[in-house]
């Protein structure tokens, strides 16, 4: 099959088909459509053809799969989709300034169409919550103690991206719904950085872990469902920041994409959390191709997708070589930081000495 092809069985599978579908086939279709450039009433078509409903998903056999699991996998997935449950609700409270803002009919089309789908996202966790972890929805999870520290916007990564900067970003937007350039701040932010590097990777994490397990049938389903809608967002992203590059913004895309990277980069390699890695026992039992043996060829994923869209959006490659030097010297300072505080190096370091050191090497030959 052609990338193509498997583009077309993407856009036309239904519900019950993403149960089993590979997440990179997702991956595939927001590359194909980066090469076909579709704009806001293209991706709306496609989004009326793409609904499905939250209440089609039967919980049942998630339930039996999640009360087998073991302790060690249950806080591992636990911790994923709370950052995911959050980020949705986030994200769907601060949307609406950007849909008022959008410059024409067809961009707040769209982006009506975004809402929808956030709002759809955040009932799916909420759902998976209570039918499945016994969890009663988002009031519940608030009694959790990680909830203060997802929600500090003074906490690097998660809190300050979700809980500093996109508000205050799209809070500018609604205060000067006039002003483009703020509206452009908040595409590179919400679209770029939120939605086409940090979901992007954390849905590929989830996804290919609980499909090679085998477990969460409906969760798969619906969270490739999820990814799918993700890839209209990102694709309109590029879109939107490809108009603002033809209007003489490409200085100021690179300079909001720079000043916002940091919290995404904090929130990958966390230097702020002690990281207990599982046990050997544990490990064991994960396939080969899930286990986390090289951190920093992982944390690349994101600037290799961000790379792609910037691209797509005509921001040059000097430019673009900027960000990459950004991301991958925050990550050299966060993974010393991380030794600073707890007394020993990084685990990233432990597992992939080698990866540390040409990581190293890249940042200084690019300083030089």
């Amino acid at each position: 099959m052609t990338d193509v092809d498997v583009a077309r069985d993407v856009e036309h599978a239904n519900l019950k088909d993403m149960s089993d579908m590979d997440v990179d086939n997702v991956y595939v279709l927001m590359d194909v459509q980066l090469r076909e450039r579709p704009g806001p009433r293209e991706l709306y078509k496609r989004w009326e053809k793409q609904n499905w409903a939250v209440h089609d998903l039967d919980f049942t056999k998630d339930k039996e799969d999640w009360a087998l699991l073991p302790d060690e996998i249950k806080g591992e997935v636990v911790y994923g989709l709370q950052a995911f449950f959050l980020g949705e609700v986030c994200v769907t409270e601060t949307l609406s300034p950007m849909v008022h803002a959008a410059p024409t009919t067809q961009d707040q089309q769209f982006l009506s169409t975004q809402l929808v789908d956030e709002a759809r996202h955040a009932i799916f966790f909420e759902e998976f919550f209570r039918n499945v972890l016994g969890i009663d929805g988002l009031d519940a999870l608030k009694n959790d103690p990680m909830f203060q520290v997802y929600t500090d916007g003074n906490e690097p990564g998660y809190g300050k991206t979700f809980f500093r900067d996109l508000p205050a970003v799209t809070e500018a937007v609604r205060e000067d719904p006039s002003d483009y350039k703020k509206w452009v701040t908040s595409i590179v932010l919400y679209h770029m950085l939120i939605e086409g590097m940090l979901a992007l990777y954390g849905q590929r994490q989830l996804l290919q872990a609980t499909r090679a397990f085998n477990i969460l049938p409906s969760f798969r389903a619906g969270f490739t469902a999820v990814t799918r809608d993700e890839s209209r967002h990102v694709n309109y992203g590029v879109y939107a920041l490809r108009r603002a590059f033809e209007a003489g913004l490409h200085d100021h895309i690179v300079a909001s994409a720079l000043e916002y990277m940091d919290g995404p980069v904090d929130l990958l390699t966390r230097p702020q959390n002690q990281i207990i890695l599982p046990p050997e026992e544990f490990m064991a039992m994960v396939p080969p191709e899930l286990q986390q043996g090289n951190f920093f060829e992982e944390w690349e994923f994101p600037l290799v997708q961000l790379r792609k869209r910037l691209g797509g959006a005509g921001i040059t490659s000097e430019a673009i070589d900027t960000l990459d030097l950004f991301w991958r010297s925050r990550i050299v300072d966060n993974t010393r930081e991380y030794e600073d505080r707890f007394g020993e190096p990084h685990p990233a370091i432990g597992r992939d000495p080698e990866g540390w050191a040409n990581l190293q090497s890249k940042v200084g030959s690019a300083v030089r």
